[in-house]
């Protein structure tokens, strides 16, 4: 894995995040930083871009305080520098309406909470191959 290749998980439930930062760690991702918010994430974006070392890929929780996953999706999506970054969405509710409303605002990919390790591995890995 490329030294810049770094990741923004955004999860609100500790537990939960723990669980996504060890399953990216076995795939030899260790450059992980994580919000528990949708502001602080924007925040963290945002500092990004002036450093010019963006975040490879995005994982985000739907359902997150301040500014929601679909929310912080749409900002990511109207901007230049991360108009094209793979946004994975996490959520708890995997009804069709949901989802299609994710898929409309650009998600890269949609999974439903709970998921295995499999299921995981599978969504991530296809983008990091793509990302690095």
């Amino acid at each position: 894995m490329s030294d810049n290749f770094k990741i923004l998980v955004v999860e609100s439930s500790k537990k939960e995040m723990n669980q996504i930062i060890e399953q990216l760690n076995t795939f030899g991702i260790n450059d992980i930083e994580y919000a528990r918010d949708g502001e602080d994430a924007w925040q963290k974006i945002s500092k990004t871009k002036q450093s010019n070392l963006l975040f490879n890929i995005v994982i985000c929780n739907q359902n997150i305080p301040y500014l929601s996953g679909t929310e912080l999706l749409l900002k990511l999506r109207t901007d230049d520098q991360y108009a094209k970054v793979p946004f994975i969405m996490l959520s708890n509710n995997g009804q069709a309406n949901n989802v299609l409303s994710a898929i409309k605002a650009g998600t890269s990919s949609f999974i439903v909470k709970p998921f295995t390790e499999d299921t995981f591995a599978q969504k991530v890995t296809s983008f990091i191959s793509v990302a690095s």
